[in-house]
């Protein structure tokens, strides 16, 4: 377990101190390694800024096979969040639309929309896996 150890000077017993919270139903997989990790991917650095900064902090890095483990649940529950909001925003869109054609369309039409579309990737090139990108509606306002 990742911590440090209290130690009475009084009756010399030792307590260990965890410094990290464990993820429920992960076993040994304590949080701090995902935020790590996150922090990692957020930057551009991966694993090799993670494993720069550990050194630095005189501190064990995790296996890169670990942090992969990490990369992969990071993932899916961002292309989960994603597609939550996605699909949120094409709700707000369509509910807009119908009511401005004063109910000619159904929610459950097929509809014609131009959007405005941008965005940018973690590294040139677009070797990265990770972007973030801006979609916009044209001519109408979204609350």
């Amino acid at each position: 377990m990742p911590g440090f150890s209290i130690e009475c000077t009084s009756c010399n017993t030792t307590t260990p101190m965890a410094t990290s919270a464990t993820i429920s139903n992960r076993g040994r997989s304590f949080d701090v390694n995902r935020q790590a990790v996150y922090h990692s991917l957020e930057t551009g650095g991966g694993y090799e800024s993670l494993s720069t900064f550990c050194g630095i902090m005189s501190m064990p890095c995790i296996s890169k096979k670990a942090y992969q483990v990490q990369v992969d649940v990071i993932l899916e529950a961002q292309q989960s969040e994603a597609q939550a909001e996605l699909t949120k925003a094409g709700k707000k869109l369509c509910d807009v639309l119908v009511q401005e054609s004063d109910n000619e369309l159904a929610t459950d039409d097929i509809l014609d929309v131009t959007v405005s579309f941008d965005g940018t990737w973690a590294k040139r090139g677009f070797t990265s896996l990770f972007g973030v990108l801006n979609i916009s509606p044209g001519n109408h306002k979204l609350k």
